[in-house]
């Protein structure tokens, strides 16, 4: 993955497990499609002050 991509989304390391990470500027629907894109089982952003969860839908293959 090129550095600038994992810069503009998700700063810090994905590990098994649970992970901190960092997500900064764009909206929360720009943050889900990043944590889609890696493969995030689930994320817990703030937005507004309320604390927000979000769980993709996992697809079988």
């Amino acid at each position: 993955m090129e550095a600038a991509a994992w810069t503009a989304c998700l700063r810090g390391e994905l590990a098994e497990g649970s992970s901190l990470v960092l997500y900064e500027g764009g909206s929360v629907a720009e943050l889900m499609a990043c944590a889609e894109e890696r493969k995030v089982a689930a994320l817990y952003t703030l937005h507004e002050g309320e604390w927000v969860a979000y769980i993709p839908a996992r697809r079988r293959s």
